[in-house]
Parts: C-alpha cells; structure tokens; sequence
C-alpha cells in the first residue's frame, strides 16, 4: 500500500511439478491490480499473464499448443448515494486475440475469446 489512498496486488503462480501429459493448464500466471480510493469513487486497473496451454483435439498430433496471453481491464466505481453506485468495466483493454481451451475434439486451435468489451451497471442495495 502506497497510501491512504493508493494500494498495488500483485501475484505469481509457477508449477514446479509440470507433467503436460496430465495436466493443460498454463505452469504460469501473473497478476497486477493499482487501485486507487477516494471518498466517493475507486479506479482500478488490473494486469494479467498466463503461459501457454495445451488444448487436446483431434488433430494429427492430438493437440494444439495456445499461445501465451496477456489482458489488462479498468474498473471505476462511483458512489452516487450511499446505497447506489455507478460502474464501469471495459475487459481485454488492448483488444488482443486470446485463444481458450475448446474442450471439444473437433476443434483445433482453441476458442476464440470476445475482444474488448464495456459493461456498465447501476448497483443498487437496499
């Protein structure tokens, strides 16, 4: 935490065990989140790494390589009353290709992710 203000997260995962023959996932990811507070509103922007996986298919080898991947997001959060906010969230930020896991045979090359995208909502507790 820099601040009253201020604070950065950050986290690692590595696999020191990695047998792909087992298990597809990425043997490493990454994060970053800066976050700024003030009295009525949160800024937020969050950084995140994964390495490549594998995704089984029905391909001659049986199985396609996914390449690495990056994503960055910014979330804003304003208090309009005490039990309303306001908040926006734009995803995949640089609009990069990411590719995700198929899950199904026929499908060679994994899935392509939705590129950015905003959400804006109205959040209100009672």
């Amino acid at each position: 935490m820099f601040d009253n203000q201020w604070q950065i997260r950050a986290n690692l995962m590595k696999l020191t065990s990695y047998n792909k023959e087992l298990y597809s996932d990425s043997d490493l990811a990454a994060g970053l989140i800066l976050s700024y507070v003030s009295d009525k509103s949160t800024y937020s922007l969050l950084a995140n790494y994964q390495s490549s996986k594998i995704d089984e298919n029905s391909s001659e080898q049986l199985y396609s390589i996914l390449p690495n991947r990056f994503s960055v997001e910014a979330n804003i959060q304003y208090v309009l009353r005490k039990n309303l906010h306001l908040n926006l969230n734009v995803s995949n930020l640089l609009d990069k290709d990411n590719y995700g896991v198929a899950y199904r045979a026929p499908i060679i090359g994994g899935v392509k992710e939705k590129g950015r995208q905003a959400n804006l909502s109205l959040i209100w507790s009672y």
